[in-house]
Parts: structure tokens; C-alpha cells; sequence
């Protein structure tokens, strides 16, 4: 992804996994016939758990916080009660869902900024959009019952215009989750071209059983429709696009396989023959890729498996044709299958599996020479995460072979926003290695702490994150203590760049990257005493910023889980920009 030299956008999603609890469903009440009837002794309502003093007082907090939003702004009064009602629903799940409702509400009376068409980037110039879709994300999160899907669906006349379009397919995509596929049907036909989601189709595709083989071909007819009708700059290859969904489903449209397999080489073509530069490239998580010089040759890869069983007199021309191509079969007969059976297989896909395909990317930049350089960068970073991956298979069975593979990881990473991967690869080792063997896990985080103290304060921030808990559970509280006051001190730093008067973060003040590093430290500060996250309370300059975390520290108290929080920078002049991923 590209951003222009005046400006620069830092996203990091951190604790993507994580989510609430499904709600418990109130014991139906029985009807008077019923009741006149029935001499087994009525059932007493479930005891609520006493809450610890501890939890009392996040509670109490958490009230004053939600008494207090009510004067704030709309932007940071929505943010506030979004996260509030995270520390509800540890006690209070009724309570939890209304204040969320009212985020939502409140989030009504955000306007966008004024440059709002030119931002790329949502907590920054469309606070409103970026709100909205996180609330009604987390609307859906319980997940245990229908009614979260069709809460949210009745929410959806009151959002901004372009959260409405995005929910449709995230609506669908649980509705086929929850096996209401006739709902799902409905919502995928109100989404507009510009949202049509080949994915939403495939997982559509995957869940209709085979007696409904007329519904797979309608979906698959609408699927097709879209890709006809899409301009050719949207029709960038992708691990998503509509040659994946034919790779999976051509024995289930026999009637429109070689015809969508025409169409997709045809419009191959005429976007080569519009950028002069379009290569493709396919980066495998096990350190491999495989390069085509144009689009075309890409598609043939992708689609003459199709073509040798439809018109194979077609497929033996083509590939006579192209090198290219003939190689990559040789080496992979079933294209895409062959990298990667549960992704491009027919069947639904198994989000727990590790993936085998890192990235399908055309060229980013027009320069050949430019573009073989990013592509050699991509590589890179799947070598180093075929690296990694082999550190945690070793973990388990033989640490000392774990812990000296990961010695032997790169100092820097290709990527210049990401961390060191020997610096994570010992983390990730320490951490595995607490209980088996102290000492060399307290050894691998020693290090690995040491590897990133020049690092630049983001990278110190995310890398810092969780390394207290570690000192925690090995029962180091002078350690993990110390690991605190590093984040604390990355905090500053981070404060310093985010309220530079030349050239300040105009990102919303909750994801800043110095309020995140801040929340990290009171939450594990919590952990070894309240006194403790208090102090770090009461240091944070910024009074917007200390708001905020006074509700994260109510949360903390009371033992609620980690929420998902966007973290970014949008700087007008400047410094560089890209996307970070969390270690």
C-alpha cells in the first residue's frame, strides 16, 4: 500500500482474537395452566457473584466514567461508552449491551473532518464510520443467539451510508455462520458492485448443501455479473478475487465455467496490455514464491487445471504457449489447489488452519527493477516467518534447539515497521519456556529486551505489550515492575511525537499510539498492584488521554478482557507511513 509523501497513516490491530462471552439466556417463565399445575419448587434465580473489593471499585469507577461522558463531545463520549461497556459485561451483561447502544447512538452526532475525502485513513478524518464499525462489530461478538445479527440490522438505517454497505456482508457472512442462509441470500442482494465480496460468495457457496445445486448457481451467476461489470483497475489479482471462487466451485457451474474462465483471461489481457507493468507474484508462507511476468501467465497458472478437464485440446495449446506457466504446473499440477487444498478447496474454509499463500500481489510500482525489489522484500518477510513458525514447532520438543534457532534469526526485519525477528522469535521462546525452563526463558527475554532498547519507540511499544505478564507468571514482580516502566517511558516518547505542535498526530486521541502504550502499562500494573497503576494514572500529562485510561484501569479492576483497539498516526508533513501488525 502507497501513501503520498505528505502524509503517512500507522495502523496496528492488537488482540485480534479476543471477545466476550455469549449471553446466558433467562430460564423461560411458565405459562399460569402451567404453574397451577406443577408442584416441583420454583427455580431460584442464579446467586450473582460477589464481586472482590477490587472489582467494587472498577465498578464504581466505570459509573463515574459513564455518569461523566455525558458532557463530553460526541466523538470521545461515544468512545468512552463503547469502552465502558467492555467493563460492564464482566457483571453485567444487560447493562453492557445498552451502553454499547448508546456509544452507538452517540456516535450519531459525529461530523467527519474537513478533509475527510482525501483520508485514507478512518480514526483520523472519519471518526463516525471508524466508531460506528466498531461498535456494531462488537454488537456481533457474543454471537450465540440471532438476535445479536438482528440487532444490529435495525441499527443499520441510523449509521453513516458507508458503515451500512460494509455491515451487509459482515451481516451475511454471520447469518451463513449461523446456518440462516436464506437471510444471508437476501442481504448479499442488497450490496452494491462496489462491495460485492467474491469471498462472502465462496463462503455462501461452501454452506449451501447439495440439494440446493440451483442456489450455488445463482450465487455463482451474481458472482460473475459483478466481475463483468467491475472497471479493469479493480480487477487486481488477489486471495480473494473471482478466479479464486472458480478455482473452488467449477464442478458446481458447468454450465458458466468456461465461459467465466474466458472472461477472466480475456480481461488478464486487456489489463496487461493497459499498465506496463503487471507482473504477479505469489509469496508462500514457507519462504517461496512464484513470480509471472504479466497477469495472464498468472491466470493460466490459476485456471488451466480447469481448462485440462473442460476443453483440454485449449489447455494443450495454451500451455505450449507459456513457459511460464507449464513450469509452475510442473512443479504444482494443481495451481492453487496444490499451495494450498483448504483455502482453494470446495469445501468451507478452516479458519484455524494455517494459511499456505502469504500473498497475491500485482505490481505495486510501474519500475520493473523498483517492483523486483519489493517483491524480493515480501519474500524476505515469508522466509523470516517460515523462520519463526519454525522456532514455535520447536518449542514444544526441544526449547535449546528453539531458543538457538531463534538466536539465529535476522536482527532486522525487511519491512521497516516491523520489530526485530530475533527479537520476537526469543520472546516468542521465552514465553513457551516458563514453566520447562526458567532460566532460559528469563535468559531469551533478557535478550531480547536488550535487542530492542535502540529500536524506535513504536516498535519498543508493541514489542513491550505483553512482556510484563511474562515476569508475572514466573513470579518476577521486580521484573516485570521494570518491564512496566520501560512501556511508560515509551509512552512519553510516543507523546511527544503524537502533540508535536509542527506536525501533531490528527488521529483521534483514543488511538494514538502513545494512549495505547499507556493503556498496556496500567493493565499490567494492575496486575501487580493498584497502587501501582494509579501512579501511572496520575503521570499521564494529557487530561483527554488520562480519561480514557481511567476507564481501561475500571476495566482492569474488574477483570475484563483485553479489547481490540486501532492504533494509528496520520501526520500531515514528515515522516514515513505504512501499516504495522502487531507481534
Amino acid at each position: 500500500m502507497q501513501y503520498s509523501a505528505a502524509r503517512r497513516v500507522t495502523v496496528v490491530v492488537l488482540c485480534l482474537c479476543c471477545g466476550f462471552s455469549a449471553q446466558t439466556k433467562s430460564p423461560a417463565t411458565l405459562s399460569p395452566q402451567v404453574q397451577s399445575v406443577s408442584t416441583a419448587p420454583a427455580k431460584k434465580k442464579p446467586t450473582k457473584a460477589k464481586l472482590t473489593p477490587q472489582q467494587e471499585q472498577g465498578l464504581r469507577l466505570l459509573k463515574s466514567a459513564e455518569a461523566a461522558a455525558a458532557g463530553l463531545s460526541a466523538p470521545p463520549r461515544a468512545y468512552v461508552l463503547w469502552q465502558v461497556s467492555h467493563g460492564y459485561r464482566k457483571v453485567n451483561q444487560a447493562k453492557a449491551d445498552a451502553v454499547l447502544r448508546r456509544a452507538f447512538l452517540a456516535s450519531r452526532a459525529i461530523e467527519d473532518q474537513p478533509d475527510a475525502d482525501d483520508c485514507r485513513v478512518e480514526p483520523a478524518c472519519h471518526v463516525q464510520r471508524w466508531l460506528q464499525s466498531e461498535i456494531l462489530e462488537e454488537m456481533m461478538r457474543p454471537a450465540s443467539d440471532k438476535r445479536d445479527a438482528e440487532r444490529v440490522e435495525k441499527l443499520l438505517p441510523e449509521a453513516d451510508a458507508e458503515v451500512r454497505k460494509r455491515m451487509l456482508e459482515r451481516l451475511a457472512s454471520e447469518y451463513i455462520r449461523k446456518g440462516n442462509l436464506d437471510r444471508a441470500r437476501q442481504l448479499m442482494d442488497q450490496i452494491d458492485d462496489d462491495h460485492y465480496s467474491y469471498f462472502l460468495a465462496g463462503q455462501m457457496m461452501a454452506a449451501l448443501p447439495v440439494s440446493r445445486g440451483e442456489d450455488r448457481l445463482a450465487v455463482f451467476a451474481q458472482a460473475f455479473r459483478n466481475y463483468q461489470s467491475r472497471n479493469l483497475e479493480d480487477l487486481a489479482p488477489d486471495q480473494f478475487d473471482f478466479g479464486v471462487l472458480l478455482v473452488r466451485f467449477w464442478r458446481d457451474v458447468p454450465s458458466m465455467a468456461l465461459d467465466a474462465a474466458d472472461a477472466i483471461l480475456e480481461r488478464s489481457k486487456d489489463r496487461d496490455e493497459s499498465k506496463k507493468a503487471h507482473s504477479v507474484t505469489i509469496t508462500l508462507l514457507n519462504g517461496k514464491s512464484l513470480a509471472f511476468e504479466s497477469e495472464y501467465e498468472y491466470r493460466l497458472f490459476q485456471l488451466l487445471p480447469i481448462l485440462q478437464e473442460l476443453d483440454q485440446s485449449k489447455a494443450k495449446d495454451l500451455l505450449a504457449e507459456h513457459d511460464k506457466a507449464r513450469a509452475a504446473l510442473d512443479q504444482y499440477p494443481s495451481g492453487m489447489q496444490s499451495l494450498d487444498p483448504n483455502y482453494y478447496g470446495d469445501k468451507p474454509i478452516d479458519e484455524k488452519a494455517m494459511p499456505g499463500v502469504m500473498n497475491v500481489s500485482g505490481a505495486v510500482y510501474d519500475d520493473p527493477v523498483t517492483d523486483g525489489e519489493y517483491q524480493a522484500k515480501m519474500q524476505l518477510g515469508a522466509q523470516i516467518f517460515a523462520q519463526l513458525q519454525k522456532v514455535t514447532e520447536e518449542m514444544k520438543d526441544d526449547p535449546e534447539s528453539a531458543y538457538q534457532d531463534a538466536m539465529n534469526l535476522p536482527l532486522q526485519s525487511p519491512s521497516h515497521f516491523s520489530s526485530s525477528p530475533r527479537a520476537v522469535g526469543l520472546r516468542r521462546v521465552a514465553f513457551a519456556l516458563i514453566k520447562k525452563n526458567p532460566t532460559l526463558a528469563k535468559a531469551a527475554m533478557n535478550e531480547a529486551r536488550r535487542l530492542m532498547q535502540d529500536a524506535e519507540p513504536l516498535k519498543q511499544a508493541l514489542f513491550l505489550a505483553e512482556v510484563p505478564d511474562f515476569y508475572l507468571k514466573l513470579g518476577d514482580e521486580d521484573g516485570a515492575r521494570s518491564a512496566i516502566k520501560d512501556q511508560v517511558k515509551v509512552a512519553e516518547k510516543l507523546y511527544a511525537i503524537d502533540s508535536d505542535p509542527g506536525d501533531p498526530n490528527l488521529a483521534f486521541k483514543g488511538a494514538w499510539p502513545s494512549s495505547n502504550a499507556w493503556r498496556n502499562s496500567l493493565l499490567q500494573a494492575t496486575k501487580v498492584s493498584s497502587a501501582f497503576a494509579e501512579e501511572i494514572l496520575a503521570q499521564i500529562p494529557d487530561p483527554d488521554i488520562a480519561g480514557f485510561q481511567q476507564v481501561m484501569y475500571a476495566n482492569a479492576l474488574l477483570g475484563a478482557e483485553k479489547s481490540s483497539i486501532a492504533v494509528i498516526e496520520w501526520h500531515k508533513v514528515g515522516r514515513h507511513g505504512g501499516i504495522f501488525m502487531s507481534n
